[in-house]
């Protein structure tokens, strides 16, 4: 079974980046470009993850995201993905009061 999101990370340097990504369900991930979610990381990484990612939206995706801070971007992914289960490691991981989103 082919992953839409793989195929786009090896495509991803043929692709222009400045299209819009529509999405049937879910928050524009480039909308958190002016939180402090993604504070000191190019606001282009947003606009990667879309495109990547778009055909994933309405999917149950499992995340893992490794180092997550304060956990600022784990409410991002709870968003984006809005049947998704977000999982987040971290040494100092926040605890969020959340019923998608586990922390350890």
């Amino acid at each position: 079974m082919e992953n839409p999101g793989l195929q786009c990370l090896i495509e991803i340097d043929s692709k222009s980046l400045c299209g819009v990504v529509t999405m049937s369900t879910g928050k524009r991930l480039r909308s958190y470009s002016q939180t402090n979610v993604f504070e000191g990381k190019p606001s282009s990484y947003l606009l990667v993850y879309e495109e990547c990612f778009a055909p994933m939206i309405d999917n149950e995706v499992k995340l893992l995201e490794l180092g997550v801070a304060k956990g600022g971007s784990l409410l991002m992914w709870r968003d984006y993905f809005p049947k998704g289960t977000i999982v987040g490691l971290g040494l100092n991981a926040t605890e969020l009061n959340e019923p998608r989103i586990h922390t350890y």
